[in-house]
């Protein structure tokens, strides 16, 4: 059945292959995940390329969750502003601001 409710999102208007995963996912498709930008960009990290569906179904068998949980999570995580490293924020180790 979630291959039939895929075929009928993607027939809205603006559902890609992202958005129309989303959708099926918010109704209940806990096995899939989506390929946005954010999770090709772990995926492409961590060696996996562009198979975000891989990625996620390994660490959730690891973790023992839902592909779409762990979708969720390195989406949030993917999103976050990285913190400069110390280095490169004190050159010469001199703490700053106190």
């Amino acid at each position: 059945k979630p291959d039939r409710l895929l075929a009928w999102v993607r027939k809205l208007p603006w559902m890609g292959e992202a958005n129309s995963r989303y959708v099926a996912i918010m109704l209940g498709v806990r096995d899939w995940v989506k390929p946005d930008r954010h999770l090709l960009s772990v995926a492409r990290h961590f060696g996996y390329g562009t198979d975000v569906q891989a990625l996620c179904a390994d660490v959730a068998a690891r973790v023992r969750e839902f592909p779409s949980t762990v979708d969720f999570v390195l989406w949030c995580a993917s999103r976050q502003p990285r913190a400069p490293a110390r280095r490169q924020e004190y050159p010469d180790d001199t703490p700053r601001g106190r």
